[in-house]
């Protein structure tokens, strides 16, 4: 999945303190006591329920077989459902997986009703100690009404519903599907949907027939419940050849470059096919879905959000990559454990980036920014004690979905790449996926083989990158004694030491040296023989590994630096001495052909003293540059040198760049130079609803917030009311404008999507939202979310700081 928040229910316990009563009015002491101090003994604990697997349980599915009417014009389906069960050990109990949505109408085995003896938000446990055979068959018969996370009926702006998918990623199937709905369990499935006429389906595996618009879709191939997946709505479908291997299946008066989206597919499975192994599945299709969030990586049957594609460009090229790279990294080989999720999402993230290494330097730019990502969002987290590792059990699912999955992990499989070399690293990878194929791994088999494929014992590698929180933190100098060059270092982390195999980069007069040491201890020096003294030296110059390594260098020395050194290092030596470069110098530099250099020196001339006539030419220069980077940069300087007078290209990029990152920084951009004349532009984006793509939307409406504009309110309150706000994290951002606007007729409506809200994250950001209201409203309610101990600790601590902000 890429660019996607994903839902799980939060199963949580914490506990008030046995020997205190609680307080009959909690705002006498509000102010005067820590939340710690009230509830010394509440605390989040291991989530159990993402361990479950074959090993803990007596029951495993064999298969399942749903038949479902879907009846759109009433947001409801009528489901048969028949799901083959082996029974592992003797149990007088059967725990499915059955979300409140779900109205069981009847459940049998062995044509006997079972009894339902418990039914909480998402399980529902049979007693089956009348089920004799060790293998039976389960029948539900039930229906749902709604839209649900899992579910979304998608209406068009009469409010005809023109397309109906599921999304399940991490643990929504269950929402809509009675199910084991974890990756520990993979099975094959059978879909029968019945849909109005005119209507297509999409679907996992093999079209086996349509009958009186039923499309009846078999996957034989094990997969988990996340990956099970339809489409269905008035769909044009394109093939990329007679056999239809690749097709596409998209809403009626969709328009795209079909062509390039399918010959783009077909290259990714042939690229990862050499590498990888052949493709697992036997198609690939790709199917569009309206207000989807993101792309998801359904086995053969990918689902797009219609936000992902240009007209003449086609599908997004790096998230259709990432999700054909997931057929192999998640699909054919699937994380036992949503602990495991970096096997997924790592493994999709590098291989995305991969693509792009024939142009050696949009790999590095790519790669660097994953590393950055991880730096930036460790940094944001250090008042928690930063990140945890990559394998973190004392996370939620749904709290997993972040750089510590996605980010990280590309940056540590691309620094195995170069521990074992290229031969090593993709046979060793190639024999995970055969050896796992079809089957789901932890991350101790992946390191397992690994170490069996190489002959080597990698442990020391895991442990420290995956198994291990944070990074390595370095400080270096160099100097020049008895014609040696001695590197000294200290690596600054008291709780481990780190084995760091490095580049050294040395500047001599007439040369560059890169010399390859080892780092295994807290602190040494490193002695190197060389015939004369260096002009500048560089630890790991191209930054190949997820460190922070800092030194102090002298002007000179970072001109070296700038002059020759590899472009990362010049990038760092750029940002440490623009204030000493020259207006000419750092001009000068704009003529290197390096893009991400030239980014660097635009954000550097943005704090520099030239006019703003030679300012405002730069901007409006850069703003028609083929790359995106050097018109996000552009964009940045008018901000920072208070340009008023680009506002027009401004509004033109915020309007019509193919870049939706410099659509929205131009959108900051004016923001932040309080343009009066982007304000009727930005309140009709937000009457174009629901026509306007939502990256162009959100800024809009956060700028207005940021500018205190209220003309839209009325608007603003409808999008946040209509069923066509898609992922909710938009839904977010619009309640976070809401509440910066002070619109307290929105205080309700944001405690109702609080009610609703399963993802701890988005549950802070809406108290945030109350927080920034600062509506008496909204009191009772937190007060009653402070009290309630099923809740976790920070959910009642965010509820907590916020009302003694009432005070």
């Amino acid at each position: 999945m890429k660019f996607a928040l994903i839902l799980v229910f939060l199963f949580v316990a914490s506990c008030a303190p046995q020997n205190r009563t609680q307080p009959k009015n909690l705002n006498d002491i509000i102010t005067e006591l820590s939340f710690d101090s009230l509830y010394p003994d509440a605390k989040e604990f291991k989530n159990e329920e993402d361990f479950k697997t074959l090993e803990n349980s007596n029951f495993k599915p064999l298969f399942y077989d749903l038949k479902i009417q879907l009846i759109p014009e009433s947001l409801h389906i009528n489901a048969n459902l028949k799901i083959k069960i082996e029974k592992l050990q003797p149990s007088e109990t059967l725990t499915l997986n059955v979300g409140p949505q779900i109205q069981i109408k009847s459940i049998k085995a062995e044509n006997t009703e079972l009894q339902i003896l418990d039914r909480n938000r998402y399980e529902l446990t049979l007693k089956t100690d009348t089920i004799i055979k060790n293998t039976f068959e389960l029948e539900i018969e039930y229906s749902i009404s709604g839209r649900s996370d899992a579910l979304s009926f998608i209406k068009n702006t009469k409010g005809d519903v023109v397309q109906v998918w599921s999304k399940h990623e991490p643990s929504y199937a269950r929402q809509w599907l009675p199910s084991f709905d974890w990756p520990g369990f993979k099975t094959p499935k059978q879909f029968s949907i019945n849909v109005p006429s005119g209507w297509r389906v999409l679907s996992n595996g093999k079209l086996m027939g349509i009958k009186s618009n039923t499309y009846t879709w078999l996957d034989n191939t094990p997969h988990a419940t996340y990956l099970y997946s339809f489409i269905a709505g008035p769909m044009e479908v394109y093939n990329l050849d007679r056999n239809s291997f690749y097709s596409l299946w998209l809403p009626h008066g969709f328009k795209t470059n079909t062509e390039k989206t399918m010959l783009d597919m077909k290259n990714a499975v042939q690229t990862y096919s050499k590498l990888l192994g052949p493709y697992p599945f036997q198609k690939l299709a790709m199917g569009v879905a309206y207000d989807f969030a993101g792309a998801m990586e359904h086995s053969d049957a990918i689902t797009f959000s219609h936000m992902y594609h240009h007209p003449e460009k086609g599908f997004e090229i790096t998230t259709l990559n990432h999700e054909i790279a997931h057929q192999w990294f998640g699909d054919l080989v699937t994380c036992k454990t949503w602990n495991d999720l970096w096997l997924n999402e790592g493994f999709a993230t590098y291989f995305e980036t991969l693509m792009e290494e024939k142009d050696h330097l949009n790999f590095e730019y790519r790669m660097e920014g994953h590393r950055k990502r991880y730096l930036n969002f460790n940094q944001s987290k250090q008042s928690e004690g930063g990140t945890g590792p990559i394998y973190n059990v004392q996370t939620s699912a749904t709290q997993k979905f972040n750089v510590l999955s996605y980010e990280k992990p590309a940056v540590v499989i691309h620094m195995l790449r170069e521990q074992l070399g290229d031969k090593l690293f993709f046979g060793a990878i190639k024999y995970y996926l055969n050896k796992y194929k079809y089957q789901v791994v932890t991350t101790q088999d992946f390191i397992n083989a690994i170490n069996e494929y190489t002959k080597q014992d990698l442990t020391w590698f895991f442990n420290q990158w995956v198994l291990t929180k944070g990074h390595p933190q370095i400080n270096y100098n160099w100097s020049w004694e008895n014609e040696k060059l001695v590197l000294s270092y200290t690596q600054l982390r008291e709780d481990i030491t780190y084995k760091l195999p490095l580049e050294l980069w040395i500047k001599l007069k007439d040369s560059e040296v890169i010399e390859k040491i080892l780092i295994e201890s807290k602190q040494g020096k490193i002695v190197l023989d060389l015939n004369q003294k260096p002009k500048a030296v560089v630890l790991d110059p191209a930054h190949k590994i997820l460190a922070e390594i800092k030194t102090q260098k002298d002007l000179h020395e970072q001109h070296e630096i700038l002059n020759s050194a590899h472009w990362l290092s010049q990038a760092d030596a750029l940002k440490s001495i623009a204030k000493d470069l020259t207006h000419q110098e750092l001009l000068s530099l704009l003529k290197i052909k390096n893009n991400f250099i030239k980014a660097e020196v635009l954000s550097a001339i943005a704090k520099a003293n030239l006019t703003k006539e030679q300012l405002s030419n730069l901007v409006i220069e850069y703003l028609k540059s083929d790359s995106p980077q050097l018109r996000i940069a552009a964009a940045n300087i008018a901000s920072t040198a208070d340009l008023k007078i680009v506002e027009d290209v401004l509004i033109n990029t915020y309007l019509n760049d193919t870049s939706s990152y410099a659509q929205a920084f131009a959108a900051t951009s004016l923001t932040k130079l309080k343009s009066q004349k982007v304000i009727p532009v930005f309140i009709e984006e937000v009457y174009k609803f629901p026509k306007r793509d939502w990256k162009v939307l959100i800024p809009a409406i956060s700028a207005l917030a940021e500018m205190g504009i209220s003309t839209a309110n009325d608007r603003i309150m409808e999008i946040f009311k209509n069923e066509l706000t898609p992922a909710r994290f938009y839904k977010l951002s619009v309640a976070a404008a809401l509440a910066k606007l002070k619109e307290f007729r929105a205080t309700q409506l944001i405690i109702a999507e609080l009610k609703k809200e399963t993802n701890p994250d988005m549950s802070l950001g809406y108290i945030k939202a109350l927080e920034v209201m600062q509506d008496a409203q909204s009191k009772p309610y937190l007060e009653e979310l402070l009290k309630d101990k099923t809740q976790t600790k920070k959910l009642r601590q965010a509820a907590f700081e916020t009302l003694k902000k009432f005070n």
